[in-house]
């Protein structure tokens, strides 16, 4: 009874963990503008936007040129709720680098860059508001379709686990008279 409760309870313990266990934070979910963004005006800032609490004070956040001169108009982001923001003073076209390094309230650190670059013309196709923005959010069909083909693993090994295993194979059962071994016939 203990032996089939072990293996009963063990893949449900194992696969409760792997599915509660909170996932560790991505870089930047969100950043605006968008990494790899061509944007027809330069923006007033930029913003991060994460998946958990930051803490401004811990963290830093700088813009630099092509030519690698700081761009940042302040020297501490600011923080408003899970994203942080800093003011930027771009007074020409050109490639830029978001260059962060984040201390999170739950003691996490998450650093990493963002490239955007502004055009001296306005982007082809009109002046969209959400023009060169590419910002990625989590496709609802894969993040079901992970879960479900999670859940299937699962029991694919729940279903092996409590398989019995099969009769021995024949030669394993006959007398060692009977058996035809390789070093008797040398």
């Amino acid at each position: 009874m203990l032996r089939l409760l072990r293996i009963v309870l063990l893949p449900l313990v194992v696969g409760s963990v792997l599915l509660l266990a909170p996932a560790p934070a991505a870089a930047a979910t969100v950043s605006n503008p968008a990494d790899g963004a061509a944007l027809a005006a330069a923006p007033r800032q930029v913003t991060l936007t994460f998946t958990r609490e930051p803490v401004a004070e811990a963290s830093q956040v700088s813009v630099l040129s092509g030519d690698g001169r700081p761009v940042s108009e302040s020297a501490q982001p600011v923080r408003a709720g899970l994203s942080l923001t800093q003011p930027v003073g771009i007074a020409r076209a050109g490639d830029f680098t978001i260059v962060y390094s984040v201390k999170f309230a739950d003691g996490g650190h998450e650093q990493g860059t963002r490239r955007f670059r502004v055009l001296t013309d306005p982007a082809p196709g009109g002046t969209d508001a959400h023009a060169g923005h590419t910002a990625h959010d989590v496709d609802p069909v894969s993040a079901t379709l992970l879960v479900v083909d999670g859940l299937v693993v699962l029991v694919v090994v729940f279903l092996l686990i409590l398989r019995r295993p099969g009769a021995d194979p024949v030669a394993w059962r006959l007398p060692s008279a009977e058996r035809k071994s390789d070093d008797r016939t040398a």
